[in-house]
């Protein structure tokens, strides 16, 4: 199982790959919003059983700057894509590691609704093909200098310290070990810092240069890891796109409309902004977006801009997309310097210049 910021994929060895989300409101009872990324099917990895010849080795990819022997097994008739119309599809690659246990390493979108899994497994070094070759250790022999002690006198003492605190230890210490895992990384997008002074406060001109171009959008901002990159301008629209060979595809996830907005409100009176001192964000809702096969609807977001306090940089941005339903999104946007920004929004969490 991988646990991520928003989604838990859960990966059943010889069966299915399903990411999920459990939606919960207040007030209101949660529901399951799941994919299946893929079933195991026999007809699909009719590949051969793993080699044992030399003349026919193993694949091997890199993984933490080693290069690993790999098995790939294929799932495929996941659930229905909405963006190319064909069901989703993985592939697994079981990488041999010594200390692997069957946990999902990484899972990356190679492409649209297509998915790649890194499995560790210790299972798979078993197999003398695909075994982990030991590294070469060279011995090193030191040969002491004219004049030299045959052995360091620190060394000496070390261990004659290391030698008497065998004896006169008067407590015993638990000892735990300390197991390190890779660290999450985070893309910002781009908020040129050349472009406004360290600090909030509105009355740098350059900050105000840098606000009044975003309220205008003409400053966008752009963020994602994965296939699909996210641009959000604001008081204009979210898309999302992918360029590839020359081209590029995008998809509008909203629209900005005053009037669809106040009429969100209308019907969504609990996001508008709380009161000055307790507000920490302000929604705005773009809509019209590009029609969902799925949902048989538009796609539309609501946009959180958010005050991020207790930073480094007063000018780095913060973008995250999510989707806790078919082609509903909720965009978050924060940074330091958007907090003076929504203690000016009015009661519809609109900010005029």
């Amino acid at each position: 199982m991988l646990i991520e910021s928003y989604w838990t994929y859960e990966l059943c060895h010889g069966k299915y790959l399903r990411q999920y989300h459990e939606v919960k409101e207040s007030g209101k009872k949660g529901h399951l919003q799941e994919y299946y990324l893929g079933y195991y099917k026999k007809e699909d990895n009719n590949q051969e059983p793993p080699v044992e010849d030399a003349q026919k080795p193993p694949k091997k990819r890199k993984v933490d700057n080693m290069e690993l022997t790999y098995y790939q097994v294929n799932f495929t008739e996941g659930t229905k894509c909405d963006l190319t119309g064909e069901h989703r599809k993985a592939r697994l690659h079981y990488v041999c590691q010594p200390d692997g246990k069957g946990e999902v390493y990484e899972l990356k979108e190679t492409s649209s609704c297509e998915y790649e899994v890194v499995v560790l497994t210790a299972l798979l070094c078993s197999h003398p093909a695909y075994k982990t070759a030991d590294q070469p250790v060279q011995g090193i022999r030191c040969e002491p200098l004219d004049g030299s002690p045959r052995r360091p006198k620190s060394l000496d003492l070390l261990e004659l310290e290391n030698t008497q605190g065998r004896y006169n230890r008067k407590q015993t210490q638990e000892v735990h070990p300390v197991i390190q895992r890779p660290q999450e990384t985070v893309q910002q997008p781009s908020w040129d810092p050349s472009k406004g002074s360290h600090g909030t406060d509105l009355k740098s001109s350059t900050d105000q240069q840098l606000l009044n171009d975003f309220l205008k959008g003409e400053y966008c901002i752009q963020g994602g890891l994965g296939w699909w990159k996210h641009e959000f301008c604001y008081g204009k629209h979210i898309i999302q796109f992918h360029e590839e060979g020359g081209s590029k595809t995008v998809i509008t996830l909203g629209v900005w409309s005053e009037g669809r907005h106040l009429q969100w409100l209308g019907e969504n009176p609990s996001k508008r902004p709380k009161p000055i001192k307790q507000r920490k964000f302000i929604s705005h809702f773009y809509g019209a977006g590009d029609y969902c096969d799925i949902s048989g609807k538009p796609r539309h977001a609501e946009v959180r801009i958010k005050c991020k306090e207790n930073t480094d940089s007063s000018h780095a941005v913060s973008l995250y997309l999510v989707e806790p339903e078919s082609c509903v999104y909720i965009l978050v946007v924060e940074s330091p310097i958007l907090c003076a920004l929504i203690d000016k929004a009015d009661n519809n969490g609109i900010v005029k210049l």
